[in-house]
């Protein structure tokens, strides 16, 4: 059995409606040894149904997929949804507001770090929340990617593209 994670939920994942809140991850800084790190959730039910877990931000530097989910948290009241459905539209919110592929607190990258650990760095401790707490809740899960601002496109692309002075064409 998973060992509790010390990230604290400050959203429901069982009631009826729409609710958004964010996670608490416990974080230590000189101004505060109390402190935690905000990262913001959506949580979306209505009867019974299979859960939806949406990510991005898994990379803070791929932004395409937190600014669609983002978008998609505050349109959720006027969608319809049938089960329930958990959006983590910046799952690595630190190196999402730092525009930075590993976490600025930890230098990790968290795709690298799962299953995580309870009681490791921040970016450690997101990893075992959503491997602990999340994927035990989930019957589908759909994790937004995308090419990084310093990433090269991949090799299909770059070996198709007819390069001229103005980029691919």
């Amino acid at each position: 059995m998973a060992q509790r994670s010390l990230i604290s939920s400050f959203v429901s994942f069982d009631g009826e409606g729409v609710r958004r809140g964010y996670l608490g991850v416990p974080h230590s800084v000189q101004e505060s040894a109390y402190g935690h790190i905000a990262i913001p959730i959506a949580v979306a039910k209505r009867g019974d149904g299979p859960t939806l877990l949406l990510t991005g931000g898994v990379h803070g530097d791929e932004y395409e997929g937190p600014l669609v989910l983002y978008r998609l948290m505050r349109a959720l009241a006027e969608l319809d949804p049938s089960g329930r459905g958990i959006i983590l539209p910046s799952v690595n919110h630190p190196a999402f507001l730092a525009a930075s592929r590993v976490s600025p607190i930890d230098q990790i990258d968290l795709n690298r770090c799962f299953p995580g650990s309870r009681d490791g760095t921040a970016t450690q401790a997101i990893a075992h929340y959503v491997a602990a707490v999340l994927l035990p809740l989930i019957s589908i899960a759909a994790l937004s990617w995308s090419r990084s601002r310093v990433a090269a496109p991949p090799r299909s692309v770059r070996a198709g593209a007819q390069m001229s002075s103005g980029g691919p064409n």
